[in-house]
């Protein structure tokens, strides 16, 4: 019995590119980035708001609060909360810096990371104490490099 149809795997592969049957597939892999990229920039309100819901708080009204202690741009915000956490004098913990955001929207207060007077509560807040020379020179350095941020 002879075969009357004959496909090559060169003709398949034209046939499924003209079909548009790859171009979905090959996009598909890019959708874990995309999630992930969001995930990143909201990973701090979402920590807090965590924080807030396990306080006993409505998820929505959680939700709510810890997105509005920040009055910018939370990417901006990550980048200043990062100087705030790798700054060699200071030495704060994610989790204590989470739990004190948590605490600023539980009371719903606002957290500026450009004023002197503002971060050097948040870190009072954080460390339990009043703070020596060092640290609050520290939190002048910071203060300054996150005010140049637009």
């Amino acid at each position: 019995m002879k075969r009357i149809f004959f496909l090559k795997t060169s003709t398949v592969f034209v046939i499924l590119l003209a079909t548009n049957v790859v171009e979905p597939l090959l996009a598909v892999e890019n959708i874990p980035e995309i999630t992930q990229n969001k995930v990143k920039k909201s990973s701090v309100i979402y920590a807090v708001s965590q924080k807030l819901e396990n306080k006993g708080l409505n998820p929505d009204v959680a939700l709510e609060r810890a997105s509005a202690i920040f009055a910018e741009n939370i990417d901006t915000t990550i980048i200043k909360l990062h100087h705030l956490q790798t700054h060699p004098k200071l030495a704060l913990n994610t989790d204590e810096m989470i739990e004190a955001l948590a605490k600023r929207a539980l009371f719903e207060k606002p957290v500026n990371l450009e004023s002197y007077d503002s971060v050097t509560g948040f870190v009072q807040d954080i460390k339990g104490h009043n703070l020596t020379s060092k640290e609050r020179d520290a939190i002048k350095e910071i203060v300054k490099l996150n005010s140049s941020f637009a």
